[in-house]
């Protein structure tokens, strides 16, 4: 807009334009990649007409700042997208010293309250088999949420829980209308993660701001990498377990046939 009566022009709008004392006016559209970003905006109190001169100076001096503009924005986005892998590159590093899966557990859901500066965390765990779902750990989670016996949590299922056995939840979302907060009045949102290592899935990472806000892109990003590298490592839990179990049986065994063969033993020293 290039005009030399802001006040009586129609093209001027904004009010507070319209009833200072500027003469005349010129605003600039700043553009980055053919899109708009801003308006340079210059006026005078003193009655000009600005020349073609003018004009191509104050194009170039848009050009510039929509230049210091893009500039910036990308070194935002350099930093955030550092701190991003900061941040996974420690969840994955103290995850990973776990290989019991409880322990595991409540420490990953406490790390994501305090990588994310968040206030609740809790973790469903799916049996594979059954399809059947375990509070296996939380965090500042609310009583009036968690049962009293984990394994039959109130207004089960929850719809976190049936969009992953529906093959709906394969990524971090908000949840916006929860269930279980509307039964008990709790205005929030929570977001939920579906831990997993490849095309298995394990459970739910569910997390909650203070302020009970729903979570920007962004971090839905950040907590999905979480999600996968929580999956891999109760994946490895579980295998490790396996193996445990395992050996157990091996060392029961051996000792039943010691015992026995032991038995036999004493049986012939009593018959010599």
């Amino acid at each position: 807009i290039i005009t030399a009566r802001v006040r009586h022009d129609p093209r001027v709008t904004r009010e507070t334009v319209r009833r200072s004392d500027f003469e005349a006016y010129v605003g600039v559209p700043i553009k980055v990649r053919e899109n708009v970003v801003g308006v340079l905006n210059l006026a005078t109190r003193q009655p000009r007409v600005f020349s073609a001169g003018d004009l191509a100076f104050f194009s170039t001096l848009a050009d510039h700042l929509a230049t210091a503009i893009e500039n910036a924005r990308l070194y935002e986005e350099s930093q955030a997208h550092g701190r991003r892998l900061a941040l996974l590159n420690e969840f994955a590093a103290r995850v990973n010293r776990e290989i019991e899966l409880p322990a595991l557990l409540a420490n990953a859901q406490r790390l994501a309250t305090e990588l994310l500066h968040l206030e609740t965390a809790w973790v469903w765990l799916m049996d594979e088999a059954s399809s059947e779902f375990t509070l296996a750990a939380e965090h500042h989670l609310p009583t009036i949420l968690a049962a009293a016996d984990k394994r039959e949590p109130r207004w089960h299922p929850c719809l976190c829980q049936q969009m992953l056995l529906e093959g709906k939840l394969t990524e971090a979302v908000n949840i916006i209308q929860c269930g279980r907060f509307e039964r008990i009045g709790i205005t929030a949102h929570h977001a939920s993660i579906p831990l997993k290592s490849g095309d298995r899935v394990f459970g739910i990472l569910n997390v909650l701001k203070p302020s009970g806000d729903s979570f920007p892109l962004e971090d839905l990003q950040t907590m999905g990498a979480m999600g996968t590298q929580l999956g891999v490592a109760v994946e490895r839990a579980r295998l490790h377990e396996q193996v445990k179990a395992h050996h157990l049986e091996e060392q029961a065994a051996l000792l039943k046939l010691s015992q026995a063969q032991l038995g036999e033993m004493d049986a012939q020293a009593i018959e010599e």
